[in-house]
């Protein structure tokens, strides 16, 4: 499980591969050995791995706290779950020495529940950065499909070969495209902001006013009708309109 979360985040190739997991359990054991290592005396060459004989300190402080360094790699480099297997199993190798064999009892088991508190802090705050990241990358991911999509919409509008228009409550005009300049023969620019009754005669007004009431009622226009515009020049236009209902 901790290589499958390495692998979704990271795109690292699961399994023994991993170069990660390999150093994790290299330093791992590493630590381990030395924390023990009065255990492994009778093992000559068990028994020369230990940090603190290094260093010539007398107690086995740094190496609770290179297990905590562990559990913060592990946590970022594997995820969550293999942040929470490190943690476990150094959790499960201080507190044995600390119950069995440091002569600082009281010390050592304050040391490494405070190490252990630490490392289970910060893979929960390194959970929650990826989360939040994760949560950035796909409102960046749905911001830039909403632009491709009003993109994708306007170029479809603006260059439809059926004229189309848009207009509110009061039959002002608000959006047209192309093909009404050749309809109305009014240019692209003039048209918003006039208003549908100036292209209508009063017979072919009370069509649209009934289809207006149509709509409002919450009926739909199921089908084409037709309808006449006045042209610019003041000639006639013989139409067939489909008229949708949009609430913004």
């Amino acid at each position: 499980m901790g290589i499958s979360y390495f692998r979704k985040y990271r795109g690292q190739a699961p399994g023994l591969r991993n170069s990660h997991l390999w150093i994790i359990i290299v330093l791992f054991v590493f630590l381990s050995i030395s924390h023990f290592t009065q255990l492994l005396s009778q093992i000559p060459f068990l028994s020369e791995i230990s940090l603190p004989t290094v260093l010539e300190i007398s107690r086995h402080s740094l190496e609770r706290f290179f297990y905590l360094l562990l559990i913060l790699y592990a946590g970022w480099t594997l995820g969550i779950v293999g942040g929470a297997v490190v943690l476990l199993s150094s959790a499960v190798a201080m507190l044995l020495r600390s119950f069995l064999i440091s002569p600082n009892f009281r010390d050592a088991l304050l040391e490494s529940i405070s190490g252990l508190v630490i490392g289970a802090l910060a893979i929960t705050l390194i959970a929650t950065y990826r989360q939040n990241k994760r949560q950035r990358e796909k409102l960046r991911k749905t911001v830039k499909d909403m632009k491709l999509a009003r993109q994708n919409y306007e170029e479809l509008f603006t260059n439809a070969s059926d004229a189309i228009w848009v207009h509110d409550l009061e039959g002002n005009i608000t959006l047209v495209n192309k093909a009404c300049e050749k309809l109305s023969g009014y240019p692209v620019s003039e048209l918003p902001g006039k208003n549908v009754l100036e292209f209508l005669t009063p017979e072919t007004l009370s069509i649209a006013r009934q289809v207006k009431d149509k709509l409002l009622r919450g009926e739909t226009m199921e089908q084409r009708y037709e309808q006449r515009l006045i042209k610019k020049d003041g000639s006639m236009a013989n139409l067939k309109l489909f008229t949708i209902w949009l609430v913004i």
